[in-house]
């Protein structure tokens, strides 16, 4: 009897063992999600500075950007020496399940994609200097997690893109107008 008892026991231990192995196995991974972002290599793209030498646009260390995810809310990420980091970790519900990823810089609260405000122009003065504080770029891509859950800002189709840009001209010359 006291044998038939330790036998029920010890195969209650092993299916214990086994359904707690299984729990283990049957939980959902977290898929964090990462970001990648560069701004359209084109003409346009650059400006040239008051000594004429070309200087090509890119995120620098500090930059922020806004990214709403299909059904989520925004979430701002900021530029590192290392990356991008979010004010919110956000996570793929599968690695499967492609996604909508609406980003703009420069960063802004906003409730939804059609709220997003644009710089003002009013405080625009036509220099080079704090050119940058006056430009909109916007990005949009749909994906799925791929093979690392990186979200990518990057290549013709996805990088960023002027929205808005300033356009000074100055004109020389040494007739009379009048």
């Amino acid at each position: 009897m006291k044998v038939k008892n330790m036998l029920t026991m010890g195969c209650l231990a092993l299916l214990t063992g086994c359904q707690q192995a299984d729990g283990l196995d049957n939980q959902s991974e977290e898929l964090p999600m990462y970001v990648e972002a560069s701004i359209e290599e084109e003409p346009m793209s650059r400006y040239v500075s008051s000594d004429d030498s070309p200087n090509n646009l890119s995120f620098h260390t500090g930059n922020s950007i806004g990214l709403f995810m299909e059904g989520k809310e925004l979430v701002k990420w900021t530029k590192t020496e290392t990356g991008w980091n979010p004010a919110k970790n956000l996570y793929w519900t599968n690695k499967t399940t492609p996604y909508d990823f609406y980003a703009f810089y420069p960063y802004a609260e906003a409730t939804s994609i059609e709220s997003v405000p644009m710089p003002s122009l009013k405080g625009q003065k036509g220099t080079v200097e704090g050119l940058s504080d006056c430009d909109f770029l916007a990005a949009y891509t749909n994906q799925s997690y791929g093979t690392d859950g990186t979200v990518s800002f990057t290549g013709p189709d996805a990088s960023f893109k002027h929205v808005s840009s300033l356009v000074a001209v100055t004109i020389k010359g040494n007739c009379d107008l009048a």
